[in-house]
């Protein structure tokens, strides 16, 4: 994979500042960011189980290097095994650099192995589904620009409906969060996440702050009393823990 190495990641701004003082077995309870990174973790837990909740499917999809997930969970996410969180709620963890394919000559590779890794997870889970009940919707959730095209571009090419086109739903975080902003912004979706989903069109959130965030979704049909069921599959890909893309 020559192309995957350049691809490692990192934790978000607040949480690389712990790595020189951080061991494999996680933060010392004594760390001066601590009770706020506990926090994280608890919101971590609580927006996953929401995800599951509320969509068909829903996967991990990273840029790292296997097994980048787990290790970072265990140094950054104190008191939330992360691995035996998935397993119960049945989460896959998908490491996009492993779904590499030829690509167009002027398509960021990075979007076209995540375009890949969102496929497989599609396919996987709906691809023996297809019928005419319902269009597959798909919501995708992350702080780049590279979910948003990869999604965008997966839902085209990725059908269940012999005639209703994929929905895409995409949520752009910040960024570069500070600690205090990602925590904020998966409490806000742990409990916001239905009137994404059952928004019955397209529907592209870009996100400058915690607030705005609320703002943006508080205008959905669904937040007012008037929730809408979208009818067919939905998938949930999210790259949100603790991290860029």
């Amino acid at each position: 994979m020559p192309e995957a190495a350049r691809y490692r990641r990192t934790p978000s701004k607040a949480l690389s500042r712990t790595k020189q003082r951080t061991q494999t077995t996680g933060l010392p309870p004594d760390f001066p960011c601590y009770a706020a990174i506990k926090h994280h973790a608890t919101v971590v837990e609580q927006v996953l189980r929401a995800a599951k909740a509320a969509a068909h499917r829903v996967g991990i999809i990273t840029l790292s290097e296997r097994p980048w997930v787990f290790e970072s969970a265990d140094k950054y996410l104190p008191g939330l095994d992360v691995a035996e969180l998935l397993k119960e709620l049945q989460i896959p963890v998908y490491y996009a650099p492993e779904h590499q394919h030829e690509s167009a000559s002027d398509e960021d590779p990075k979007v076209s192995m995540k375009k890949a890794a969102m496929a497989e997870f599609l396919q996987v889970g709906f691809g023996h589904d297809a019928s005419s009940d319902g269009a597959l919707n798909v919501v995708s959730i992350g702080d780049s620009m590279v979910e948003k095209e990869a999604a965008e571009a997966t839902a085209r090419s990725v059908e269940l409906s012999k005639t209703q086109p994929s929905l895409c739903k995409t949520v752009k975080l910040i960024s570069d969060p500070s600690l205090k902003q990602l925590t904020d912004e998966l409490q806000i979706l742990s409990s916001k996440l239905q009137p994404i989903i059952g928004h019955p069109r397209d529907l592209d959130l870009h996100v400058q702050s915690p607030e705005d965030l609320t703002a943006q979704i508080a205008t959905l049909p669904g937040t007012q009393g008037r929730f809408i069921r979208v009818q067919g599959q939905v998938g949930l890909v999210a790259g949100f823990l603790a991290h860029h893309d």
